[in-house]
């Protein structure tokens, strides 16, 4: 399992509109297990975009996909202030609801 966890900081103040954007354009896609959208609580123009992936291979054939390229970064760059900084991590211990050794 893998997760994507990217960071950009929004315009002051365009935050509600970023989070109707991003809403309106992510997409389910094969191998997305999970998305997370989330704010900074200390530094609210701080965006975390975290996904948890099947496989390396399905989360590059989605960063690599015509749609994320040409439709949703694109659709979301107006309200970019700061660029974008991915990282992609290999799960090695996780803890859930649901699932073994969750207390």
């Amino acid at each position: 399992m893998f997760m994507r966890i990217a960071w950009v900081r929004v315009r002051p103040g365009s935050w509600s509109q970023f989070e109707v954007r991003y809403a309106e354009q992510a997409r389910t896609v094969p191998g997305l297990k999970g998305r997370w959208l989330s704010r900074d609580v200390n530094d609210p123009d701080s965006i975390y975009v975290v996904s948890l992936w099947e496989s390396i291979e399905l989360l590059t054939a989605w960063e690599e996909s015509d749609y994320f390229r040409n439709v949703l970064m694109p659709g979301i760059a107006p309200l970019v202030e700061a660029g974008l900084t991915v990282s992609v991590c290999e799960v090695q211990h996780a803890q859930a609801p649901g699932m073994p050794g969750f207390a």
